[in-house]
């Protein structure tokens, strides 16, 4: 198995609605390899956080409820080659704790 840490945000790092937080996913895209990014966050103010695989159509997580503030919540997407994968929220807040992973050969 191996993990590659992308992104980690902390100490209450304010991030604006709609902002992707991963600038540059294309370092992160393979054509040949499957695996996963694992999204562990922290919010300080109630949010919807979404995802994409192609940096146009967003979907949201946590079965489209908010986030709590304070609470630790963990998603893992599953990605396939040449996915373009990013998050974001949907509200102006502060992240507490974020990092953003991606994982490969784990079931």
């Amino acid at each position: 198995m191996g993990v590659t840490q992308i992104l980690k945000l902390a100490n209450n790092t304010k991030v604006s609605a709609k902002d992707s937080f991963i600038v540059n996913t294309a370092q992160y895209t393979s054509s040949t390899v499957l695996g996963k990014y694992r999204v562990t966050i922290v919010v300080a103010d109630e949010t919807i956080m979404e995802s994409t695989l192609d940096n146009t159509n967003w979907f949201t997580l946590n079965q489209g409820e908010a986030l709590r503030p304070k609470q630790l919540y963990v998603f893992d997407i599953p990605i396939s080659p040449d996915d373009v994968f990013n998050v974001r929220v949907t509200t102006t807040t502060n992240i507490v704790f974020c990092r953003i992973d991606r994982v490969l050969g784990e079931g």
